[in-house]
């Protein structure tokens, strides 16, 4: 029992100083969310979205800002992950093993069928709107889960806390899930 009051307390202080390194974002988030995706950016503060049912465009002035994420976005998706054309390929650390004209097969036939999972799953529409808030906010985060549905299930996740390394590789995330 004790380990786990450990842990505990080591993840909580892991969070208070994400959620402290992030502070000095939120402003900026909340600026962009208002005057250029309203509809995007839920949760910057770890609650309910305070307009909920209400006028979110209010403090547009200009649509260029949108209008230039929601370009990006789609030059993202249709160079990135377009769902029109094969966007990956598989293939083996063993550069012999790869060349093996069965096991090509067998990767391509792999590809194909994780190419139908994502096209039968929610996985387009959601790397659509991962795309948008990366142009916007710079980060993004979508979470991909095992469905009983659609084998998988695209889940955005808001209100995260990350760590990186110097190199830019996440060492951690922290989601509040209530």
């Amino acid at each position: 029992m004790g380990d786990h009051t450990e842990l505990m307390q080591q993840l909580m202080r892991r969070k208070a100083a994400l959620q402290n390194e992030r502070q000095s974002y939120l402003a900026h988030w909340q600026d962009l969310s208002d005057f250029i995706l309203p509809r995007r950016g839920r949760n910057l503060q770890g609650t309910e979205d305070p307009y909920k049912g209400g006028k979110k465009n209010q403090r547009i002035i200009d649509s260029t800002g949108t209008i230039a994420a929601r370009t990006c976005a789609s030059g993202l998706m249709s160079g990135i992950t377009s769902p029109a054309r094969p966007w990956f390929r598989l293939t083996l650390p063993d550069a012999r093993l790869a060349d093996y004209m069965p096991v090509k097969i067998w990767l391509d036939e792999v590809r194909k069928r994780m190419l139908r999972v994502m096209a039968k799953s929610n996985f387009y529409n959601s790397f659509a709107t991962l795309y948008e808030e990366l142009s916007v906010f710079g980060s993004a985060v979508n979470l991909i889960l095992e469905d009983s549905d659609d084998i998988i299930r695209c889940y955005q996740q808001h209100a995260a806390w990350r760590a990186r390394s110097l190199r830019g590789r996440e060492l951690a995330q922290h989601r509040r899930l209530s």
